[in-house]
């Protein structure tokens, strides 16, 4: 994916080549839509590409708290 694709990567039904020839390369709705969804839940998606070597998409979403979590910390107790 070369850089001006990776610009793109989020738009919905985003085509990588405009000319007539194209083969069927670019994006649907599936990064789109995924990015919307980490978004809403107060995470993040980026992309790393390296043109014709491979791309890299990572999302970060927080860590919801669990009882687990709520008993674990320390209290003074004074």
């Amino acid at each position: 994916m070369d850089a001006d694709t990776v610009e793109h990567v989020f738009e919905p039904f985003r085509q990588a080549s405009e000319g007539l020839n194209r083969e069927y390369e670019g994006t649907g709705l599936g990064l789109a839509v995924t990015k919307q969804v980490i978004e809403k839940m107060n995470g993040d998606i980026e992309v790393d590409t390296e043109e014709d070597a491979g791309t890299c998409v990572r999302l970060r979403l927080p860590r919801a708290a669990s009882e687990a979590d709520a008993g674990s910390s320390p209290v003074d107790e004074q």
